[in-house]
């Protein structure tokens, strides 16, 4: 067997893209409802099991969505993401989408691996402290967040979609949203 061969068939442990903290379970939570939009799993890291072909998927979409091929790329669209300016109300109702969205594409770096688990929640928890900040509860949040789909040009349409995810979600007898809305980071 190649090296390539060797590298393109590794073998990934599940237990890699569970949460392990509750810090790590929190920034889940809050990609709860995209992870399960888009036909992952609100119980992992960046919404995938970590796993070559999830890997080779999420590169993809790092890529094709938002030009992230490295650690760099990534970390430059988190910034403007986390730095860019509130002009209008529209910014302001999909700060939780937003958010969350910077809080995702760093899960999806580590399943990639551009970036550590200890790298994800450094650059995640400036997105968590400022949502604790802006709302109260997870409700409040999740319906923020939905409020946000409908001004996504890429997801307007399917706001349904994920208000159904969220009663879903909320239903399950391990409720995500059971932690600790106000958790310290």
């Amino acid at each position: 067997m190649g090296l390539f061969s060797f590298l393109r068939n590794k073998k990934y442990n599940a237990e890699d893209s569970l949460p392990q903290t509750n810090s790590e379970r929190w920034l889940a939570t809050a990609c709860a409802i995209w992870s399960e939009y888009c036909g992952g799993s609100w119980k992992y890291i960046g919404g995938y099991e970590k796993n070559s072909r999830n890997i080779k998927m999420l590169k993809k979409v790092l890529n094709n969505d938002w030009c992230i091929t490295t650690q760099y790329d990534g970390v430059s669209i988190i910034n403007f993401i986390l730095n860019a300016e509130i002009k209008n109300e529209k910014d302001e109702i999909k700060l939780a989408f937003d958010y969350t969205c910077g809080i995702n594409i760093c899960g999806r770096m580590f399943l990639c691996n551009y970036i550590t688990k200890d790298e994800y929640v450094k650059l995640t928890t400036p997105f968590a402290l400022l949502l604790q900040e802006k709302y109260h509860s997870w409700e409040e949040f999740c319906q923020g967040y939905i409020e946000g789909t409908k001004l996504e040009s890429d997801v307007a349409g399917n706001t349904k979609e994920f208000e159904t995810a969220y009663a879903k979600l909320t239903a399950l007898s391990d409720n995500p949203y059971e932690i600790d809305w106000n958790l310290p980071f």
